[in-house]
């Protein structure tokens, strides 16, 4: 509290009178003025060189405008916040401190500047690995801005207006660069690395072993089999068996196969003695595997003692140039049928001479128009047993 004191002094007064400068009298009595400042706020500090209440005055002019909250406590040290200030401008300010007797003593002019806004764009994942051709959701945060907008763009792949990406196709690892730019402030971006892996394609044959079947000693038997590019495609540089009697054909080496294709092959036994044979079939490629193997088997059987003959009607179909003749392995019921004939039939008689001595089979003919065009099956003969030697 501020107390008066009266005192009664017998003496004569004396009357000193000091002249002293406002502006010299203010500095002295307010100091130590500083300003910290934010994008959008203001602190000031000063000191009083006795207590004082505090108050700041301010504006962007020195017409100031505007005055803080007055904080009435009485404080030798001061510190008034101004907050709502604009980002990148100027205010001029003065101090304001009163003591306790009323005497108010306002600073000199000064100024602060608050820092520019400065616009921030992040980016979400930073970094990402994914296979060739995947996809991968990025996403971007923009702040000091109401237009939180981004364009994206990649320096290969794709990537949508919402950030999905969606990595190129690649032999070889790649490294690919993601960015989301600011609409707001187009000096203003944010990256993300992605390493993009080649993927390797995988090759599968089918069926896994692959059955001849009997075939007499001296001729030879044919089977087909495929295989297929999975992942990414695969070239085929070159096969191998390891045994003589099953070569390959219906391949022209290399083949490359896109993913999810296939190509066929053909395999030939032609066994040169009798008894069960088996073979490797070794397929060199780009695969994630470079080899692949496919098994083989196959009996060689001795020249049968019988034959089959065999005599249908002629079809009363016009323009039949000829017939075809199928064989199926007969058990409880015919099995699948395979042509036997290399040549169209033109008659209407055919010797079977190919056949297993014991086994029992099943018969089909169909008749084939000039315009190669086959009718179906005519009636099936089945059970036809072969007499064991």
């Amino acid at each position: 509290m501020c107390r008066l004191i009266r005192v009664l002094l017998v003496s004569i007064p004396f009357l000193f009178v000091f002249l002293v400068a406002p502006s010299t009298f203010a500095q002295s009595w307010v100091s130590a003025i500083t300003a910290t400042t934010t994008t959008t706020t203001a602190t000031i500090t000063w000191t009083s060189a006795v207590p004082a209440n505090s108050q700041i005055k301010y504006g962007r002019t020195t017409s100031y405008g505007s005055k803080s909250a007055l904080n009435s406590n009485l404080v030798a040290t001061h510190s008034v916040a101004l907050t709502s200030l604009t980002a990148g401008t100027t205010y001029h300010y003065r101090v304001l401190s009163a003591d306790c007797t009323g005497v108010l003593v306002t600073g000199l002019d000064n100024v602060f500047t608050t820092p520019a806004t400065v616009i921030s764009v992040s980016i979400s994942p930073t970094t990402a690995t994914m296979s060739s051709g995947g996809t991968e959701q990025f996403s971007a945060q923009v702040t000091n801005t109401s237009n939180t907008a981004v364009t994206w763009s990649a320096t290969s792949g794709t990537v949508s207006t919402t950030g999905l990406f969606t990595a190129p196709t690649v032999t070889a690892t790649t490294t690919v660069t993601v960015t989301a730019t600011s609409v707001a402030d187009n000096t203003k971006s944010a990256s993300a690395t992605v390493t993009v892996n080649a993927t390797v394609g995988t090759l599968g044959v089918s069926p896994a072993t692959l059955a001849l079947g009997s075939v007499v000693v001296g001729t030879s038997g044919t089977a087909s089999g495929t295989f297929t590019a999975g992942g990414s495609s695969v070239t085929v540089s070159a096969v191998s068996s390891n045994n003589s009697a099953f070569t390959v054909t219906g391949l022209s080496l290399p083949v490359t196969i896109p993913a999810g294709n296939s190509a066929a092959f053909t395999v030939t036994f032609s066994p040169q003695t009798t008894g069960a044979a088996t073979a490797a079939l070794t397929f060199t490629s780009t695969a994630q595997s470079s080899t692949t193997v496919e098994s083989l088997t196959g009996t060689g059987t001795v020249a049968p003692v019988y034959s089959v003959n065999l005599s249908w009607n002629a079809s009363t179909s016009e323009n039949i140039s000829g017939y075809n003749i199928y064989r199926a392995a007969y058990a409880s019921a015919c099995g699948s049928f395979s042509k036997i004939n290399s040549l169209l039939n033109t008659g209407t008689l055919y010797t079977d001479s190919v056949v297993v001595d014991g086994a029992t089979y099943c018969y089909a003919t169909t008749a084939v128009n000039t315009s190669n065009e086959e009718s179906g099956y005519s009636n099936i003969v089945s059970n036809v047993q072969v007499p064991a030697p």
